[in-house]
């Protein structure tokens, strides 16, 4: 899939305003001027604010980059990475549910979310990720990336295994760095620099086991739909992402589209009508979160399937059993006996 399509270029404005303003507030956390970040990146201070704004990959390698300077902090990739949750997720959730194990629904994940050249490689013992070297001409911004990318790899694991996971060995392009300790206290400790590839590897004791809710009718239809839908969603306003994030980010329970659209700033009729024209809707949205959200909280033993329930908004347990099986084709006490 990584060679055969490239979903977009450097200069799509397809970079959600929230990844920019999550990591200039990060920067910013750590010292750096904001005023200064914003101006030497060539990025409004609005746009970042603004739900209804994105940049491009170039100027978000920038904002990178100059992150890293005005920081002085090396490892900011990994604190970057560690932030990056649920709305990252969120667009193929049902697909990688659907996928028939890890290896498969990780490649499909990055294929669909990541602008990255990647190729994926296995043997009887690993399943390895080897991620080619896009950014050699600043090693900060490709250490950055890499560190971004093998945490958000790591976010995935608790949604599609019962048990720990982490890197059986890292490879990576790059000299080791200050900050090395921080790479073996997160990533693992069989890890080497100074390769000629970066290459992340799994045990496939591990990847390969299948997962719970594999359906390989529904990932067909997926992939389908999303080649069909994807490069305009990206090229779009992102307002699929935006709705996406308000969800996500609500404290109880879940907002109706009129709370949505309120936040938006934009009439209700206006948002639904705009999510159509891009493959979507709000109720998917809100299914695809809420799918998202109940598979965490059944691994917390100490809820049961009626309040988890009543978190994600159901006034009825049944509808959300109803709803869970819809989503994963499973039963939310099939998934607690696994846990």
């Amino acid at each position: 899939m990584f060679s055969e399509k490239s979903y977009y270029n450097p200069d799509d404005r397809i970079i959600i305003s929230i990844y920019p303003a999550l990591l200039v507030n990060l920067a910013e956390s750590f010292g750096a001027d904001r005023g200064k970040l914003l101006r030497d990146s060539g990025v409004g201070d609005a746009t970042i604010q603004s739900y209804a704004a994105s940049i491009s990959l170039q100027e978000f390698t920038s904002l990178i980059s100059n992150s890293i300077a005005l920081t002085s902090n090396s490892g900011l990739g990994i604190d970057y990475g560690k932030l990056l949750g649920a709305s990252t997720m969120v667009k193929v959730l049902p697909l990688m549910l659907a996928c028939e194990n890890f290896e498969e629904a990780v490649t499909l994940s990055l294929g669909y979310c990541l602008n990255l050249n990647i190729r994926v490689e296995k043997n009887e013992q690993h399943f390895m990720l080897v991620i080619e070297d896009q950014w050699r001409e600043d090693e900060a911004v490709q250490r950055f990336l890499i560190e971004a990318v093998a945490c958000y790899i790591l976010n995935l694991v608790p949604l599609l295994f019962r048990e720990k996971v982490t890197f059986s060995f890292m490879a990576l392009g790059y000299e080791e760095p200050d900050h090395a300790d921080r790479y073996h206290a997160v990533f693992g400790e069989n890890i080497t620099f100074g390769q000629k590839e970066n290459i992340f590897a799994f045990d496939r004791q591990k990847t390969s086991q299948p997962l719970l809710g594999a359906n390989e009718a529904a990932k067909k239809a997926l992939i389908e739909r999303f080649d069909q839908e994807y490069q305009q969603y990206i090229r779009s306003e992102s307002l699929p992402g935006r709705v996406a994030d308000i969800i996500v980010n609500w404290e109880e329970g879940s907002p109706s589209a009129g709370q949505v659209a309120e936040l938006l700033e934009m009439p209700l009729s206006s948002m639904s009508k705009k999510l159509q024209d891009s493959g979507s809707s709000f109720q998917k949205i809100l299914d695809d979160i809420r799918c998202y959200k109940a598979l965490k909280y059944l691994k917390q033993e100490n809820l049961t399937v009626s309040e988890v329930a009543e978190i994600l908004g159901y006034s009825d347990s049944s509808n959300f059993r109803k709803a869970f099986k819809s989503w994963t084709g499973t039963t939310p006490s099939s998934i607690r006996q696994k846990v």
